[in-house]
C-alpha cells in the first residue's frame, strides 16, 4: 500500500513548473494526469509521449512519464525520462526535488540523494523538502528517521494532501493503524474530493478490523474514480473479507476485471450457477 500511495503522489500538474503548452497540447496531458491517477498507465505513459512528440522539451511530461514507467517496472525508461528533466532545468530546486521522489520510490537511494543535495538552499525549510528527504529515508529503511521528518512536513503544511498520505501510509506500515485513522480521516474531511485519502483511510480501517468502515471509505474513492482498476480490487477485497461476495463481483465486472482472482476462484461463474 506504501508503494501505490508514494507513486499516486508524484503525479505533477503543468502549473507547477513554469512552462506552457498549447490547448491541444494541455488537453492530452490532462487526460494523461486523469489517467496515471485512475491506475491507468499505458495510457498515461502513450498521452505524455504524445506530448513531448511535439514538446520534447516539456520537464513536467518527463517527470511523470518517469513515474508512469515505474509504476510498470519500467526501471531503465523511468531513469531515462529523470536525467532528461534534470538536463533539461539543472538547478530548479521543485524539479530536483521530484526527481529524487521518483528515485526513492525506485529503490534508488543513491541517485534521489544526489539530486537531494543540489536543492537550493531557500527551499530547505520548505515543508516539501521534509517531505523528500522522508521519502529518501523511507527508501534507505529508515522508517522512524522518515516518520520524523513527514511529521514536520505535516506540521508545516498541515492541509497537504500528498503530505498527509505518505505519512498515513507509513504509519500504516509502522502498525500505526489509529494514528493513521485520526491524521487521514481529518484530512479526507477537509479534502473530500481527494481519492487518495479515502483509499488510504479504508487500508487504515483494515488495520483496526473495522472493514465495514473500510469499505465505505473505498466506496466514497469509487465514486470520485469510478474506472479504477486498483479501487475496484481493494473495495472487491474488502466485500469478500465480510462476506458481501456478489457486489465483491460486481464492482470488479464493472471496471471490466470479470469474477477472477478472488481466492483464486471464478465468483462469478458461482454466483450465476446458484
Amino acid at each position: 500500500m506504501f508503494r501505490v500511495l508514494l507513486i499516486a503522489t508524484l503525479l505533477l500538474a503543468s502549473s507547477a513548473i513554469a512552462q506552457k503548452l498549447s490547448p491541444a497540447e494541455q488537453k492530452l496531458y490532462d487526460k494523461a494526469l486523469a489517467a496515471q491517477a485512475a491506475g491507468d498507465f499505458a495510457e498515461a505513459i502513450a498521452g505524455y509521449r504524445k506530448v513531448l512528440h511535439t514538446r520534447e522539451t516539456y520537464v513536467p511530461a518527463h517527470l511523470n512519464l518517469a513515474s508512469a514507467y515505474l509504476a510498470t517496472n519500467d526501471v531503465p525508461r523511468a531513469e531515462y525520462h529523470l536525467r532528461r528533466a534534470m538536463a533539461l532545468q539543472p538547478e530548479n530546486g521543485q524539479v530536483l526535488l521530484k526527481v529524487a521522489l521518483v528515485y526513492a520510490q525506485a529503490g534508488n537511494a543513491k541517485e534521489a540523494e544526489r539530486a537531494f543535495a543540489r536543492v537550493p538552499k531557500d527551499l530547505h525549510s520548505s515543508p516539501r523538502y521534509f517531505y523528500v528527504r522522508g521519502t529518501i529515508k523511507v527508501a534507505r529503511g529508515e522508517a522512524q528517521g522518515a516518520l520524523a521528518d513527514l511529521q514536520t512536513a505535516q506540521r508545516k503544511a498541515p492541509n497537504d494532501v500528498e503530505i498527509i498520505t505518505l505519512l498515513a501510509a507509513l504509519q500504516i506500515h509502522l502498525g500505526k493503524h489509529k494514528e493513521a485513522v485520526a491524521l487521514l480521516s481529518g484530512g479526507a474531511q477537509r479534502n473530500p474530493k481527494e481519492p487518495l485519502l479515502w483509499q488510504g483511510l479504508a487500508q487504515a480501517y483494515m488495520g483496526t478490523g473495522e472493514a465495514p468502515k473500510a469499505a465505505e471509505a473505498l466506496e466514497k474513492a469509487r465514486r470520485l474514480l469510478p474506472d479504477s482498476i486498483e479501487i475496484a480490487v481493494s473495495l472487491s477485497r474488502v466485500y469478500e473479507q465480510m462476506d458481501r461476495i456478489a457486489d465483491a463481483v460486481n464492482v470488479l465486472v464493472y471496471v471490466g476485471i470479470g469474477g477472477h482472482g478472488l481466492d483464486g476462484e471464478n465468483k462469478l461463474d458461482e454466483i450465476r450457477r446458484e
